[in-house]
């Protein structure tokens, strides 16, 4: 008998706790409310959530639950609940507020596009003075910087700076807009250096172009004035080997104007069959002035060409 009165007398303690528990508890819309509020505002959001769902149906209940568990990052519930207040209070006391905070729910579930236009739509409804519009700005700038539009989101935290300055947005929006400036920085030093690696493959190809030509026109000298030595019968006359070498040694030179060869153009005068006839029917003193003539604008070419490899090097 004496073990059973400890027993008894926690079970009385217990269920006296639980009645004193139970007459403190919030019971009506109105305490369920303000309870749910003042955790809201000492940033116990979880908590708020719990007791204001528990009055959801009032619409500044549904309002506070929806800020409720967009602070808590239930920005898909957030959203929802703020859907349906619009939809069963459009013209209460939280309807303008509504556009605003869908806009942040929506920016963060990375709906851009349809968070801009919600967020627009809330700073339209607002005088220029109102210390509203200064959020709605800055929230219309982070989304159209996740967008990309640069100069649109600079325009926007400018105008918080310029038109807030007491605003709790303004140094969030002077760092967004120093973000801007530094992207911008990089995006024109990106360019600059895109143009560059451009421009240089591009002398690198017309180098490599005007090397072949080179190259290709020397060839046909050197086979053409074979020829030509060939059809002249001089013996030893079969090819040409055009080297640096062989251009110090040269006697005569012939000037561009008169080999029809102009420095840096890749159109070489070719010989065609119609010189070899021509020095057929040329004596013989008239042949060996033509043929030194030919010699001396193929040394001349591959002079320029050793110029100008040694340009590019």
């Amino acid at each position: 008998m004496t073990l059973k009165k400890p027993f008894l007398f926690i079970v009385l303690s217990l269920a006296g706790l639980s009645a004193a528990f139970a007459q403190g508890r919030p019971t009506s819309q109105e305490e369920l409310i303000k309870t749910g509020v003042s955790f809201y505002s000492e940033g116990k959001f979880y908590e708020a959530a719990s007791i204001l769902q528990l009055a959801s149906s009032s619409p500044e209940a549904l309002y506070w639950l929806s800020l409720a568990e967009l602070s808590s990052g239930n920005f898909d519930k957030s959203l929802t609940h703020l859907e349906t207040l619009e939809k069963t209070d459009p013209n209460g006391r939280w309807s303008a507020e509504v556009s605003y905070h869908r806009g942040r729910c929506l920016y963060y579930l990375g709906r851009h596009e349809e968070a801009l236009a919600s967020l627009q739509g809330f700073a339209a409804t607002l005088p220029d003075s109102d210390p509203r519009k200064a959020s709605a700005l800055y929230w219309q700038g982070e989304s159209l910087l996740a967008l990309g539009r640069l100069d649109n989101a600079a325009d926007a935290f400018s105008a918080v700076i310029e038109n807030f300055p007491n605003s709790s947005k303004y140094e969030a929006s002077y760092y967004r807009l120093n973000i801007i400036n530094q992207k911008k920085i990089e995006a024109e030093l990106l360019a600059i250096l895109k143009w560059s690696h451009e421009e240089s493959l591009k002398s690198m190809e017309e180098y490599q172009e005007r090397e072949r030509n080179y190259e290709q026109a020397i060839a046909a000298y050197q086979k053409r004035i074979s020829e030509l030595l060939a059809a002249s019968g001089e013996p030893g006359g079969t090819v040409i080997s055009i080297s640096p070498e062989s251009s110090e040694n040269q006697q005569q030179r012939i000037s561009d104007s008169e080999s029809g060869f102009t420095e840096g153009s890749t159109t070489v005068p070719i010989l065609n069959g119609g010189d070899v006839t021509e020095l057929r029917h040329l004596n013989d003193e008239e042949r060996a002035i033509k043929l030194q003539e030919l010699r001396a604008a193929a040394l001349e070419l591959s002079d320029i060409l050793n110029r100008k490899l040694n340009e590019v090097e």
